[in-house]
């Protein structure tokens, strides 16, 4: 069996804003998802999610912010 491929886009983060207002989200909750996204899709610059690459986002995170902070850019992640 062949794993799916899976890359954030400009384009993916845009639907997935898109999903959170048809889901009745707060503007400020679709506001930190699709900034934390974009953050993300930055530091991936085009490679696929992985599991290597989410822990190394996270380990970069975790130098900058407080494990609370980490944790709602993580949210944005696994929605």
């Amino acid at each position: 069996m062949r794993k799916q491929t899976r890359v954030i886009t400009p384009e993916l983060i845009c639907r997935y804003s898109a999903y959170l207002t048809e889901q009745e989200k707060s503007a400020a909750t679709n506001q930190k998802y699709t900034y934390d996204l974009t953050v993300l899709c930055k530091y991936l610059a085009g490679a696929a999610v992985t599991k290597a690459a989410l822990l190394g986002w996270k380990g970069c995170l975790t130098e900058q912010y407080a494990p609370a902070s980490v944790n709602t850019m993580l949210a944005a992640m696994n929605g």
